[in-house]
């Protein structure tokens, strides 16, 4: 299958977890992809990616990176906000200066890389955003309220970038996921075996099945669906 040939994409965190996993499943799916992490990602081989090492709290290297994708790829027809961090812990211990990181990293990184990128994403013949946020925006759980507040912000933002061009050819999509199999949640020790136990589907996510996902949002097949929200954890959220 080739349900991307053609298409140019930015993958934001793409050096690994969910960010690698869709820079992976874009590229398999036959598009050209522009890989940025903060740490450097040697490229792989097992799938082709430019890879750019740059920090999306660092609007001069989002801004580099968009304008190398755009004249590399001859055009950006995708961007996927993968990047993110979590600062765990109740209110009255978390640092305010962790808690400006998060908002830094997880709201204001995607707004730089589709502030850059829109012009672009103008010009494609169907221009596709798609943010990775957590069902932790809607259903938070202890011990999760800053990294919530910041996938909060970033479905408002969403949402409202999706009705601002939603009649210029550009989806804006998000998707929540719950816990997954990434070294985010492997650091912390016992929290995938506890998750696990907690789930309907009695086990946490594969990255795969998340890039699945933004496959199906990039593509051509789902032009129509803008503004929406896809949670992807497990049947957690229906309990």
């Amino acid at each position: 299958m080739s349900r991307l040939a053609g298409k140019r994409a930015i993958v934001t965190g793409a050096g690994s977890g969910l960010g690698a996993a869709i820079a992976k499943a874009f590229a398999d799916e036959g598009a050209q992809v522009l890989g940025f992490d903060i740490r450097h990602a040697a490229p792989r081989p097992d799938f082709p990616m430019t890879t750019v090492e740059g920090d999306v709290r660092d609007t001069a290297a989002v801004n580099a990176a968009v304008e190398r994708a755009a004249t590399e790829f001859g055009g950006i027809d995708v961007l996927c906000n993968a990047a993110g961090i979590a600062a765990f812990g109740r209110v009255e211990e978390i640092d305010e200066i962790d808690l400006a990181a998060v908002m830094d990293v997880n709201f204001y990184g995607p707004f730089r890389f589709i502030k850059a990128a829109v012009p672009h994403l103008l010009a494609s013949p169907g221009g596709s955003i798609i943010n990775i946020a957590s069902v932790g925006a809607i259903r938070s759980r202890p011990n999760l309220s800053g990294y919530a507040a910041s996938k909060a912000a970033l479905l408002g933002l969403s949402r409202g970038i999706a009705i601002d061009y939603a009649d210029q050819g550009i989806s804006v999509n998000s998707i929540l996921p719950g816990v997954f199999d990434t070294p985010m949640i492997g650091s912390a020790e016992g929290v995938a075996a506890r998750a696990a136990r907690g789930q309907p589907a009695g086990r946490v996510g594969r990255p795969s099945e998340i890039a699945a996902l933004a496959v199906l949002l990039a593509s051509d097949d789902c032009r129509y669906a803008t503004g929406s929200e896809f949670i992807v954890d497990g049947g957690r959220s229906a309990t």
